[in-house]
């Protein structure tokens, strides 16, 4: 099985290279960049790895641990109907189930409206940043569906719910950007206006 750390383990590379090329364009080429920049483009690079591991891993590889899995009943089940997952989490009485389906599909894409905003200051429509967010959260669900295709057990389902949610959650993302981070924290934090 590949572990939660596989995404960590390359993704220190990265963000090695990436603080490599910083210091390199600030030292030998003598670029200045803004502390919040750098700092906010390390921090999504974190964000990266962690969406992967959570969304993607662990994976399961083994031949035999799919087919004990598969023999077990242990198999996702992939959701077409719009809101059947929210409403079943909801009319389900389980808080623990609605706090992860609801709540954590939510936060998924949060940073994500967050990141796009800082990193790239000419995307300021909350309609450009949305779209951004679903088209983020197809690529995570068609992958999960893809990659269960190929090793023949859904160890993780295409959920359309997901997909609303986490789309929903970066459109929350760029609100909290535009009306608390702009407004409030950000001179809080990098002494910005």
């Amino acid at each position: 099985m590949l572990t939660e750390m596989f995404p960590f383990i390359y993704g220190s590379w990265f963000l090695g290279i990436v603080i490599l090329i910083l210091l390199f364009n600030r030292i030998v080429l003598k670029k200045k960049y803004k502390f919040e920049k750098v700092f906010m483009l390390l921090l999504s690079i974190f964000y990266l790895i962690g969406l992967i591991s959570v969304t993607l891993f662990p994976m399961p590889v083994d031949d035999n641990l799919i087919q004990y899995r598969i023999s077990s009943g242990d198999n996702e089940v992939n959701n077409l109907i719009p809101l059947k997952s929210i409403i079943g989490a909801i009319d389900g009485n389980f808080i623990m189930s609605m706090i992860h389906q609801l709540g954590g599909n939510l936060i998924l894409l949060f940073p994500l409206g967050i990141f796009i905003l800082i990193l790239f200051p000419k995307l300021t429509k909350c309609k450009t940043i949305v779209l951004i967010g679903f088209l983020v959260s197809l690529l995570i669900e068609s992958s999960q569906f893809t990659i269960s295709s190929i090793i023949g057990f859904t160890y993780r389902s295409f959920d359309v719910d997901d997909l609303l949610l986490n789309t929903i959650g970066s459109g929350i993302g760029f609100l909290f950007y535009k009306y608390i981070y702009v407004k409030v924290l950000r001179d809080e934090i990098f002494g910005l206006k």
